[in-house]
C-alpha cells in the first residue's frame, strides 16, 4: 500500500504541474503575444518561470500529502522527474533561447517542489 501511495503521489503531483504549464502556456504566449515560441520575449520567459515555480510548489504539496510520508523523498523524486523531462522537452524543441532561462526552468522545478513538500509539513505536519 506504501508503494502505490508513493507512485500516485509522485505521479498526481507531476500531473498537476504538467497540466498547469501547458494550460497557462498558450494563454500566457497570447497576451505576451510570443506565439511563435522561436521569438520570446523577457516578458513572456517571466511569467512563464512564475507559473512555473508556483505549479511546481504546489505540485510538491500534492505528492508529499498523497504519499503520506517521507515528504522530501518523495518531492525528490517529482523533482528528479521534472529534470528528466526538462531536458528532454529542451533537447527536443530546439528553440533559441537563453541558457539562463533554460537554467532557471530546469532547476527551479525540483527547489520548488521541495518547498511543496515542505509547507506541507510545516501545514499538516509530519506523517509516520
Amino acid at each position: 500500500m506504501r508503494l502505490v501511495r508513493s507512485i500516485l503521489g509522485v505521479a498526481a503531483g507531476f500531473a498537476v504541474m504538467v497540466g498547469i504549464v501547458t494550460t497557462l502556456t498558450p494563454v500566457v504566449a497570447r497576451y505576451f503575444r510570443a506565439e511563435d515560441f522561436r521569438v520570446l520575449n523577457q516578458a513572456f520567459m517571466m511569467a512563464n518561470l512564475t507559473y512555473t515555480v508556483t505549479a511546481a510548489i504546489l505540485a510538491g504539496f500534492i505528492a508529499t500529502w498523497i504519499a503520506g510520508r517521507k515528504e522530501l523523498l518523495h518531492a525528490a523524486a517529482l523533482g528528479l522527474l521534472m529534470i528528466a523531462i526538462s531536458y528532454y522537452s529542451m533537447r527536443q524543441q530546439a528553440i533559441d533561447r537563453p541558457g539562463w532561462y533554460e537554467v532557471v526552468i530546469g532547476g527551479c522545478g525540483p527547489m520548488a517542489a521541495m518547498v511543496g513538500a515542505a509547507f506541507k509539513m510545516l501545514i499538516m505536519g509530519r506523517e509516520a
